[in-house]
């Protein structure tokens, strides 16, 4: 479309369009959750960014997406729906590998991951580049049963546990991270930070913040 000119999204040819609920972006590319919970995306693909496992049938150098297109399954082959909200994570120029890719949270609690994501990962692989094509499960045993409240994207994933708890992992090239250790370091495993009575979380790249909701 023309470079700032509003436009509607569109999906691939005799695919209709749903209403959507909730939008994101990132760097290069953007996703949506339709009112009956499914997940579309579009844009860049070639990190696994589209969710669908396809990348190889999107184009010869699968790169992008001009269409916006629904996820069908995760990971395990498992229908993927019920998804309350999606964020875009972005980080480019550090390690000279760019990650980009997308959380979920669904409403039963549970946390989703795909894309480049390296250390965003949350299950301690710290490689350079991790590509999660499907959707994958983030398990935080110390989140508890509830699962999952809030979630924020950036350099990093902060994520706030229905038990009041904050945990955070990723890159960390600023204090970000919130361990109290500045300086080019990432986290493949979460962390739970020494926070108490946080209502929500959110952040950017090189910074995170908390609600407290005793203190505002």
């Amino acid at each position: 479309g023309s470079t700032g000119t509003p436009e509607p999204v569109i999906s691939a040819p005799n695919t209709p369009v749903p209403a959507f609920k909730q939008v994101a972006g990132h760097f290069h590319g953007g996703a949506g959750v339709d009112v009956n919970g499914r997940v579309w995306t579009m844009g860049a693909t070639a990190g696994g960014e589209s969710g669908l496992g396809d990348c190889n049938q999107v184009s010869a150098n699968c790169s992008y997406s001009a269409f916006a297109r629904m996820i069908q399954t995760d990971i395990s082959g498992a229908q993927f729906d019920d998804v309350a909200s999606v964020v875009g994570i972005s980080q480019t120029g550090a390690e000279d590998v760019d990650k980009n890719g997308w959380i979920a949270l669904k409403n039963d609690g549970s946390l989703w991951v795909w894309g480049t994501l390296g250390p965003l990962r949350g299950n301690g692989t710290n490689l350079t580049e991790t590509i999660v094509e499907q959707p994958t499960r983030v398990d935080i045993p110390g989140c508890g049963a509830s699962g999952f409240k809030q979630v924020a994207g950036g350099y990093n994933i902060t994520a706030l546990c229905n038990n009041g708890t904050v945990w955070t992992w990723g890159v960390g090239y600023y204090p970000n991270l919130g361990y109290g250790q500045p300086g080019e370091q990432g986290y493949a495993t979460p962390h739970q930070l020494s926070l108490s009575n946080i209502t929500q979380v959110t952040g950017g790249n090189g910074v995170s913040f908390a609600l407290n909701g005793n203190t505002g």
